[in-house]
C-alpha cells in the first residue's frame, strides 16, 4: 500500500512520562516578533514534489501546512485541540442521502495570492484534478476506493469516460459531493493537502515543475510558493521559497480566526550533508533542519534540556507484533495473546531502538498517543509480568516450533533475541526467519505460516479507521497484499467496525475509543510495543516561546515560528 513518506529522524529515547507531558501543554507566548526570513534545511534528499495533486512526502505537506486553504483543517494548536478538524475555506456543512452526500458552503473573502476569489469551483477542479489519468495523483487511492471513500464518478475520470466525476457538483458557493457508500473517513481525506483550493488554470495533464518569481504557484493558504529549483543530484543546491500571501483572508469577515503568518518568507534549502546542517544551525547559520545525526540527540539534551531549543514529540506511527490468529498456536486462543503481551519487554525493546537512531517510546495501544481516538489505559506493562503471563498461557500453549518474521536491518536481530528470551519464558519455541525490505514474504499472503511478523504502521490520513479498520478489518481479506497480517476476521468486531466507519463527529470518536480497548485488552491480534518519535532542533534565532507541535502533520507550523 502506497502511504504518505514518514521522514525518519535519529532522536535520544527518553521515558514517556516526560515526552508526552511536555507535549501536552504550551505556555501562553508574550508579543513575538514579526517578519524575516526563516531558514529551514533538509539533509539527503529533495523534496518528492512541489505540485499540490501530486505532493505526497512528510516534509511537502509540512510546507504546504502553510500554503494550502482546505474545506477543513487542522489548527495550528498542540493536541488534542490540534487533532479536531475545524471549517476553514468552508464555513460549514451538511450530510444527506443516508450519509452520502455531502455539500459544503464556501466560505466568502477568500483570495489566491495573484488576487483571484476562491470558490466552490475551486475545490472540484482540484478533485476532479487529481482523479485524472495523466497526473496519476496518490490522491485517487483515497476518494475512489469501493471499501472506503468513493466519489460517484470518479474512476470514470481516471479512466477516461469523463471529464469530471458526476459525483462532483458547484452551484453558487455550495459544493456538492456524492459518495457511492457512506463513509465516516470522508471528511479527514478530503481535508488532505491534496484536494486544497487551486487556481483553475493549472494544467490538468501537466504536473507543475519549475516555479520562480515570474511564475509562482498561487494558494490561498497564509503563504505561497514564489520558487522550487530541484536539487542537482545531491549537490545541495535544491531550493524552495514560500512567501506571505498579501491577499490571505483579508476579507472573510470577523467569525474567521486567522491563522498566523509570522515570517515574511521560508526558505528551504534541500539536499543538504546532515552533518552540515547540523553545523548550520548550531552556529546560527540555519533555523531548522529536518534531520539530526543519529548521536545527537544526547549531545542536545545535555546542552539544552527538553523546553529549549530541542524538543522531541510524538509521531503517528505503531510498532506492533502481529499474532497469525489463523495459525494453530493463535486461533481462537486470546488468553495465549494477551499472555504475549504481557510477557514482553517493551522498555528493552525500546532502548535497543536508540542505537539505531530512532527514539520509541514504549506503548501497548494501537492509536497513537495523541491521535483521533486514543485515550491511555494502561493495559499491559512496559517490564514483563511474567507471573500473569504464564498464568493466562498455562493449557493454551500448543507443542511446535512457531514461524517469527523480523526484519534483519539493525537492531532487529537484537531485538528479535530479546523477544525469543521472553516467549520461552511461555513454552514458546519461535523459529525466526529474517527478511530484508519494507514487507516480508510471505506474511501478507493468507496461507502464511507465521505466528509471528514484526511490523509499523504510519498514518495515512488523520482517523482511527486508518489504524482500526485498514489493519484488523475482516472483512477485506484475500490472497495476497493483506495489511491484516495477524488474519484477524471476528464478525463481532467486523461489525463494530463497519458501525463505527459510518459514524461523525464525537460519536465516532466514542466508537474507535472504545472499540481500540476491547481489542488490546480482550481479542489481542496484536502486541504493540513503541511509538516512534521526532525531535526539533532550532537555531538561535528562533523564539521558542511560538513554538507549537502540530500532531497531525507531526512538525511545527512554520507559519507560526517568529525569530526574535
Amino acid at each position: 500500500m502506497d502511504r504518505r513518506v514518514w521522514l525518519s529522524v535519529g532522536v535520544l529515547l527518553v521515558g514517556g512520562s516526560l515526552l508526552f507531558a511536555a507535549a501536552a501543554g504550551r505556555a501562553a507566548p508574550a508579543k513575538l516578533g514579526q517578519g524575516g526570513t526563516l531558514r529551514l534545511e533538509l539533509p539527503w534528499a529533495d523534496i518528492d514534489d512541489v505540485d499540490p495533486s501530486l505532493a505526497y512526502g512528510h516534509v511537502t505537506w509540512a510546507l504546504e501546512y502553510s500554503t494550502a486553504l482546505k474545506l477543513f483543517n487542522y489548527p495550528d494548536a498542540p493536541g488534542p485541540r490540534g487533532s479536531r478538524l475545524i471549517p476553514e475555506g468552508a464555513t460549514a456543512f451538511k450530510v444527506s442521502n443516508s450519509g452520502r452526500t455531502y455539500t459544503f458552503t464556501i466560505r466568502k473573502g477568500f483570495r489566491f495570492s495573484d488576487g483571484s476569489p476562491v470558490t466552490a469551483a475551486n475545490y472540484a477542479f482540484a478533485i476532479n484534478r487529481a482523479l485524472g489519468n495523466e497526473l496519476q495523483s496518490p490522491a485517487f487511492q483515497f476518494v475512489a476506493d469501493e471499501h472506503a471513500t468513493n466519489v460517484v464518478g470518479a474512476q470514470d475520470v481516471r479512466d477516461g469516460r469523463a471529464s469530471d466525476a458526476s459525483g462532483v457538483r458547484v452551484r453558487g458557493n455550495k459544493l456538492t459531493i456524492t459518495l457511492t457508500e457512506p463513509d465516516g473517513t470522508f471528511l479527514s481525506k478530503i481535508s488532505m493537502p491534496f484536494f486544497q483550493a487551486l487556481p483553475l488554470d493549472l494544467s490538468r495533464t501537466s504536473k507543475v515543475i519549475g516555479v520562480d518569481e515570474s511564475r509562482p504557484l498561487p494558494s490561498a493558504g497564509p503563504y505561497y510558493v514564489t520558487r522550487r529549483t530541484p536539487s542537482g543530484f545531491g549537490q545541495g543546491d535544491g531550493l524552495v521559497v514560500l512567501k506571505r500571501n498579501p491577499y490571505y483572508a483579508q476579507n472573510v469577515g470577523r467569525r474567521y480566526r486567522r491563522r498566523p503568518a509570522v515570517p515574511d518568507r521560508i526558505h528551504l534549502e534541500t539536499a543538504r550533508g546532515l552533518y552540515e546542517s547540523y553545523e548550520e544551525v548550531k552556529r546560527g547559520g540555519a533555523d531548522y533542519s529536518f534531520d539530526l545525526p543519529p548521536t545527537a540527540g544526547k549531545e542536545l539534551e545535555e546542552e539544552f534540556g527538553l523546553m529549549g531549543r530541542f524538543r522531541i514529540r510524538p509521531s503517528n506511527c505503531i510498532n506492533y507484533i502481529a499474532m497469525n490468529t489463523s495459525n494453530r498456536l493463535f486461533r481462537n486462543n486470546p488468553r495465549l495473546r494477551r499472555a504475549v503481551n504481557y510477557v514482553l519487554d517493551r522498555r528493552g525493546m525500546a532502548e535497543l531502538g536508540n542505537s539505531g537512531g530512532t527514539s520509541l517510546v514504549p506503548t501497548d495501544q494501537y492509536l497513537p498517543r495523541g491521535f483521533p481516538g486514543f485515550e491511555n489505559i494502561d493495559a499491559y506493562p512496559f517490564s514483563p509480568n511474567v507471573a500473569k503471563a504464564r498464568a493466562l498461557a498455562r493449557g493454551h500453549v500448543p507443542s511446535g516450533r512457531w514461524i517469527y518474521y523480523y526484519g534483519l536491518a539493525s537492531p532487529g536481530p537484537q531485538r528479535m533475541a530479546l523477544v525469543r528470551t521472553q516467549l520461552a519464558k511461555l513454552g514458546i519455541d519461535i523459529d525466526p526467519h529474517g527478511f530484508r525490505g519494507f514487507q516480508p514474504d510471505p506474511a501478507d499472503k493468507r496461507n502464511s505460516p507465521h505466528a509471528f511478523v514484526t511490523r509499523a504502521w504510519c498514518q495515512d490520513y488523520s482517523d482511527p479507521f486508518d489504524f482500526i479498520n485498514t489493519l484488523l478489518y475482516g472483512g477485506t481479506l484475500k490472497d495476497e497484499n493483506n495489511n491484516n497480517v495477524s488474519y484477524f476476521d471476528s464478525p463481532a468486531y467486523n461489525s463494530r467496525m463497519e458501525r463505527a466507519a459510518k459514524l461523525t463527529g464525537d460519536a465516532r470518536l466514542r466508537a474507535y475509543t472504545k472499540l481500540e480497548h476491547d481489542l488490546v485488552t480482550k481479542a489481542a491480534p496484536w502486541a504493540a510495543w513503541a511509538q516512534p518519535a521526532n525531535q526539533f532542533f532550532f537555531g538561535d534565532r528562533v523564539d521558542m516561546r511560538s513554538f507549537v507541535y502540530q500532531p497531525i502533520y507531526e512538525t511545527p507550523p512554520f507559519n507560526a515560528l517568529a525569530l526574535k
